[in-house]
């Protein structure tokens, strides 16, 4: 699967790159019931012109989705001028289930379910999987989730768990034409203990009736991080072997993120999609930043199992 995924899939998106309907920058969705409540505002910076059209969502009771899953990481360093990979390469491949469970006039309800297949190296925490249900409005903003259980997650910046939620897509209330852009914050949570606010802007293209095609990115700028999360993360041997000097050093977390999608408006997640983040750890002392940062870059990618 993981070669297919790589093969045949890619030269098939690369294909389907001339045709899309729609060119965007993608608001992240919101990452917890708390934060959808602090985080729901979208707001329109241009409305476009030509023909306006509403995006909503219009999902079918007892519709389901089945798509091939694909998880990539690897750790990188960022200079400050590049970011490089240094190794420790981690994948994982599978299907992703989302299931409608209930439609409303005010939105919808969807159990997902990740199933993992393989992955390297092995982890105890892949087998566990993933299955959760998620509220949405017929935007797309998130009104719940509820998760099967405190589920292990695997070793990493970015959990895979979280990671997939990447692909959902917020609408603005009002019509919107060629060339729209609005703007969302929305809140992403990157592990146990750290929950970062990003903001993007998405530009529309062209819409049809039935499906909108994005590209789209995010940013969430230097972020301090807990205590929590600062006892997880290795940086450099200075202050792993230096336990004053770590002491009095504080760790601030960016994220950029990019990707593309093909979304139906029938269903509650893209036929195909691909994501790409940067989570970067920046160590601080006093006044001063290390030159040095180091994190994660994380690729999801998700399409038709049979492509």
């Amino acid at each position: 699967m993981l070669r297919r995924l790589r093969g045949s899939r890619s030269s098939r998106w690369r294909r389907h790159v001339h045709g899309w309907v729609v060119v965007a920058t993608l608001c992240w969705p919101c990452w917890t019931a708390s934060a959808a409540s602090r985080r729901d505002e979208v707001e329109v910076l241009t409305p476009g012109s030509g023909p306006a059209s509403v995006l909503r969502y219009r999902p079918v009771a007892e519709s389901s989705q089945a798509l091939a899953w694909e998880w990539t990481a690897m750790e990188i360093v960022d200079s400050g001028v590049t970011v490089r990979p240094v190794g420790n390469l981690r994948t994982a491949h599978g299907v992703l289930d989302a299931r409608v469970e209930t439609v409303e006039e005010e939105g919808f309800s969807c159990l997902r379910t990740l199933r993992v297949d393989g992955a390297e190296p092995a982890d105890p925490a892949w087998s566990e999987g993933f299955r959760e249900t998620v509220a949405e409005d017929s935007r797309g903003r998130m009104r719940s989730i509820e998760s099967a259980g405190d589920l292990a997650r695997p070793s990493g910046v970015v959990s895979p768990w979280t990671l997939h939620r990447a692909l959902d897509i917020v609408f603005p209330e009002e019509p919107v034409g060629q060339e729209a852009q609005w703007k969302a914050v929305r809140s992403l949570e990157l592990d146990d203990g750290l929950t970062v606010d990003v903001e993007a802007i998405y530009e529309l293209k062209q819409v049809t009736p039935e499906m909108v095609g994005i590209v789209y990115s995010l940013e969430a700028k230097r972020t301090p991080a807990p205590a929590k999360y600062t006892r997880k993360v290795q940086f450099s041997r200075r202050l792993d072997s230096d336990p004053s000097a770590r002491a009095r050093s504080r760790l601030f977390v960016s994220v950029t993120c990019n990707g593309r999608a093909f979304q139906d408006l029938s269903a509650s997640l893209p036929r195909q999609a691909q994501v790409q983040c940067q989570v970067i750890h920046h160590w601080k002392q006093g006044n001063d930043w290390f030159g040095l940062a180091a994190g994660e870059q994380i690729t999801l990618k998700v399409g038709p199992p049979d492509a």
